[in-house]
């Protein structure tokens, strides 16, 4: 019988060390995954907002977001937009973090992001959800809150 507590001992430690190690990856990688999303995030939001441009909103992203809102819906919210909100003047610093999820032996990167953003006719906060794919980060949601999307300053 100590023979088999010897045994079962030694493979709780070496379980145990095995789920410290895949813990201190984990915690590693996703710190430099924040760092990289943040600065995929900043540089893509920029061209988009510079130019309401419906082609570069689409071309940053994901087949998910494209499902949900084809490009003819997104040159009209483009349109909306730039009518409302007017010229972009800045963004602010990003606030969020990216998430790494694993189901089913398949891990999926995200990354969410609230962005303080000014434009000529008013303040708002953009949000953004970002997905890490084999071609890179892509747009899953791209949504702009504005006050002045209701005619309010």
């Amino acid at each position: 019988m100590g023979k088999f507590f010897k045994v079962l001992g030694i493979l709780s430690g070496i379980l145990i060390l095995f789920m410290g190690i895949s813990a201190g990856w984990a915690f590693f990688s996703v710190r430099g995954l924040d760092e990289e999303s943040k600065n995929w995030v900043v540089t893509s939001v920029k061209p988009v907002l510079e130019s309401w441009s419906a082609d570069k909103l689409v071309q940053l992203s994901s087949i998910e977001l494209i499902t949900v809102a084809p490009k003819e819906k997104i040159e009209e919210l483009m349109k909306v937009l730039s009518e409302k909100l007017g010229k972009f003047e800045s963004l602010g610093e990003p606030k969020g973090e990216a998430h790494v999820d694993v189901n089913n032996l398949q891990k999926t990167i995200t990354a969410q992001y609230d962005i303080p953003v000014k434009f000529s006719g008013g303040d708002g906060k953009l949000v953004i959800h970002a997905i890490k794919k084999d071609e890179g980060w892509q747009f899953l949601q791209f949504h702009i809150d504005s006050n002045a999307l209701f005619g309010l300053k």
